[in-house]
């Protein structure tokens, strides 16, 4: 294996997660899930809003809402500062929506994001979602690392097989422990 120089993660049910037992209702559910593969979000926005007859106020609670049942995962951000410390840039790649996401993610994790990831990218501002192989083709190309030199971290298998189509190393996310295990067989910590 190349000696890995780029270590790429999933937002959601990766580095961030849903609070121990908290199951969410199906109407948030798909409301988050559709917000976060619309590539329009703000078109998105509006048409939900008419859909529930929302004011913009009742959209932005809801969205708040939805975060109350979410906490960052501060182990992993542990591992990406000491992934970061050897030298591997880092990076977020995420089917969410730019509009919800952006700002929030910002000082979620206590910390300046950019301190802790080279590059961010969300589907709806580039107009492409996992597992399309072009979403990862840009983060390889904006990190300016090659796809063997590099690794996917996602919960969603069928969300990792476009990185796999080329040739990047991947790992689903089921928790912490067992991706650490896989870090370490690796050689990215120890």
């Amino acid at each position: 294996m190349n000696q890995i120089k780029a270590v790429i993660f999933d937002l959601n049910d990766v580095l961030i997660l849903d609070k121990p037992g908290y199951q969410a209702p199906e109407f948030e559910h798909k409301f988050f899930k559709r917000m976060g593969v619309s590539l329009n979000d703000e078109a998105e926005k509006e048409l939900i809003k008419k859909e529930n007859g929302w004011s913009d106020e009742q959209f932005w609670k809801f969205v708040g809402n939805g975060w109350t049942a979410a906490v960052p995962n501060r182990e992993l951000i542990q591992v990406v500062k000491k992934i970061r410390g050897r030298g591997i840039k880092t990076a977020i790649i995420s089917n969410t929506s730019g509009l919800i996401m952006r700002e929030k993610i910002n000082q979620y994790f206590g910390e300046d994001i950019t301190s802790l990831f080279d590059e961010i990218i969300i589907s709806s501002e580039v107009g492409l979602l996992k597992p399309d192989p072009e979403i990862y083709k840009l983060a390889l190309t904006k990190l300016g690392v090659s796809a063997l030199d590099s690794v996917m971290v996602d919960d969603s298998d069928s969300y990792l097989m476009g990185a796999r189509l080329l040739g990047i190393t991947c790992f689903r996310f089921t928790d912490n422990r067992r991706l650490l295990e896989n870090f370490k067989k690796i050689k990215i910590i120890d």
